[in-house]
């Protein structure tokens, strides 16, 4: 019989966080001129991030340590699944979201960034 073992992150390591005060805000952070990048809720919270990927992050990784180089957030109560900017420039362009709350490692780091205060 093969063994199978579950390893979860223990630790995350945001190294630059960004809060912007509304969703059009980070909305139009998510516009990138090759096309919409996703964006993520859960627990209360509007976000995007980027994970550093060299190979000292993927040996951290494997310790339980995941490295986020950038997150940027955002306060949002309510789930919705498709978001549309209004801003006059890309007016119309609807942005994915995807609801990450039932993943322990995203729902811990919406509360700790809803507990942030600045």
């Amino acid at each position: 019989m093969v063994d199978i073992t579950q390893e979860p992150v223990k630790k995350v390591v945001l190294h630059e966080v960004y809060k912007y005060e509304n969703k059009e805000e980070l909305m139009l952070r998510a516009v990138r001129p090759n096309g919409v990048m996703p964006l993520y809720w859960s627990d209360g919270v509007l976000f995007f991030f980027y994970p550093f990927v060299s190979s000292d992050a993927k040996k951290d990784y494997l310790k339980g340590i995941f490295h986020v180089e950038i997150v940027a957030y955002c306060l949002m109560p309510e789930f919705k699944t498709i978001l549309e900017l209004d801003e006059e420039q890309v007016k119309g362009v609807k942005i994915r979201v995807f609801d990450l709350s039932k993943f322990d490692l995203f729902r811990d780091m919406a509360r700790w960034l809803k507990a942030k205060k600045a």
